[in-house]
């Protein structure tokens, strides 16, 4: 058996906090946005998105958006690592989530 994967988890830095509120705000289920210190020990601001079709939409404008006013990002979904500013890297990231919707 398999692990599914229900839920998206959206980590930004804390100068970011407010794009996350506003995403999560925009989401149904989608979970307050906390402080947290991972393993490294950066403190960071998560999140966990549910992956419904209507939060996956918002999640893709929301990355997308992020992706063309920083020119730079990182993405990390289960370990598979999306940098900088590609639109092909932006599909990739954006057909995992269409895939883990479908398997839902």
């Amino acid at each position: 058996m398999g692990i599914r994967v229900e839920h998206a988890l959206v980590v930004v830095s804390p100068d970011e906090a407010a794009e996350l509120e506003e995403l999560t705000a925009s989401v149904d289920g989608a979970s307050e946005p906390v402080g947290a210190r991972p393993f490294d020990g950066v403190v960071v601001v998560q999140a966990e998105i549910p992956l419904t079709a209507a939060a996956v939409a918002i999640l893709k404008d929301w990355v997308k958006a992020r992706f063309e006013q920083k020119k730079s990002q990182t993405v990390v979904v289960r370990g598979a690592k999306f940098m900088g500013y590609s639109a092909d890297e932006i599909r990739e990231l954006f057909a995992w989530l269409d895939k883990e919707l479908t398997q839902s």
